[in-house]
């Protein structure tokens, strides 16, 4: 998995934003609507990767680069 660029990031992060809001505009809990993210989120993970072992690989990752930005121990982008 490569590192993605602050401007990845921030489209990315704009576009799902928008998302959880349509579907939370749907009646769906916002709490419900998360974890059903994170579904699709290993769905796109596994598709690019070729194996849901992978893609679950992917996310963990990602997960590490997060709380190591949170925790301060990391110069990537965090602005939400």
């Amino acid at each position: 998995m490569n590192d993605p660029d602050t401007a990845t990031i921030e489209l990315t992060r704009n576009l799902t934003r928008k998302l959880i809001g349509q579907v939370t505009a749907r009646g769906i809990e916002p709490a419900d609507a998360t974890v059903a993210l994170a579904y699709a989120l290993h769905d796109a993970a596994s598709e690019l990767t070729g194996s849901h072992a992978d893609g679950l690989e992917w996310m963990r990752q990602a997960i590490a680069v997060m709380a190591n930005q949170v925790e301060g121990k990391s110069d990537a982008p965090t602005s939400h």
